[in-house]
């Protein structure tokens, strides 16, 4: 699935959350469980969540709206404990 950098659920129809008839705030729950179970305090658990993440910001920062020092910077963190930590933090905020 490639993304289209429109908004936060495209992440949640790839890891198989459903988005039909619920409100943001249960996606977005879910979209946060997802993430945590992927990652342990020190470790990647499954890093093809931190692959999808980080496609589908890049997807996003396409976007005029998101071509910005923030996004760009979260995008250009390497250390993917580092990242996947912040992109949590700013997924609510990630949406055309």
């Amino acid at each position: 699935m490639a993304f289209k950098g429109l908004d936060w659920t495209e992440l949640a129809v790839k890891w198989g959350i459903t988005v039909s008839n619920r409100n943001d705030d249960e996606i977005l729950c879910d979209l946060d469980k997802r993430i945590s179970y992927s990652v342990s305090l020190n470790e990647v658990l499954e890093s093809n969540v931190i692959d999808d993440a980080r496609k589908f910001l890049s997807s996003l920062t396409k976007n005029e709206m998101y071509k910005q020092p923030l996004f760009q910077g979260l995008l250009a963190i390497e250390d993917d404990l580092t990242f996947i930590k912040y992109f949590r933090v700013l997924l609510p905020h990630m949406w055309v």
